[in-house]
């Protein structure tokens, strides 16, 4: 038997509130829009300008915050606060920016504490793609990866079972289609069919947060 939504919250009387949310939502996309393109221009013209301690702190900006996916800053933030996402942030360019002049020591603790930091929402996303796309390959994937690993892998060399998850999910969806021998042969396409993965993904979450805003609106 199909399951049957009950769509009764949503009503004449809740649209209020709906809208409310809607209109609040624009106006921090616009202000966050707004203050990007401010903040980008001037760090641009730190970078430019002469003087020397502009200079240094427009390039200790970006290098801080460069190549580091928002998506693990938004998670870790949401689980520690503030202290959680400068703690990611500090560990990826620490760990992972060769041009630093660290000891190796160092180093090797701030890249471990980062492939840890990296852990939970690599295990999310495996899970995720597995549910919007091929269930069984994904997490035989995954599986295998953990059996073949070592123990210490997982904040030594980072989450690696992510990509052989990713990788599992593309080759099963191109050998679904047909002309598998061009399209393999093709790293485009298999960018693309990943992307395509990611997206979904994506959207899978949005809609799970969707779903609890509206829930915690009409409660």
């Amino acid at each position: 038997m199909a399951y049957q939504f009950d769509f009764s919250s949503i009503n004449v009387d809740n649209m209020r509130v709906l809208g409310e949310g809607m209109v609040l939502s624009l106006e921090i996309t616009g202000t966050a829009i707004l203050v990007g393109i401010v903040w980008g221009t001037l760090l641009a013209m730190m970078r430019l300008s002469g003087i020397k301690p502009l200079q240094w702190f427009g390039q200790a900006y970006v290098n801080l915050f460069r190549s580091i996916p928002l998506v693990m800053v938004l998670l870790w933030f949401f689980l520690l606060g503030p202290v959680g996402a400068l703690l990611y942030r500090l560990a990826q360019t620490l760990g992972r920016d060769d041009s630093l002049a660290l000891d190796g020591d160092s180093q090797h603790a701030a890249r471990y504490l980062a492939n840890a930091l990296d852990w939970l929402p690599a295990q999310v996303l495996t899970f995720t793609l597995a549910v919007v796309g091929h269930w069984d390959a994904v997490i035989e994937a995954w599986r295998r990866w953990h059996i073949q690993a070592t123990p210490t892998s997982w904040y030594q060399r980072g989450p690696g079972f992510l990509g052989a998850a990713a990788q599992a999910d593309v080759r099963i969806d191109i050998e679904a289609g047909d002309g598998y021998a061009e399209e393999h042969s093709d790293p485009m396409d298999e960018l693309r069919r990943l992307r395509g993965a990611l997206l979904r993904a994506l959207l899978a979450w949005l809609s799970v947060i969707a779903l609890l805003v509206i829930g915690s609106w009409v409660s």
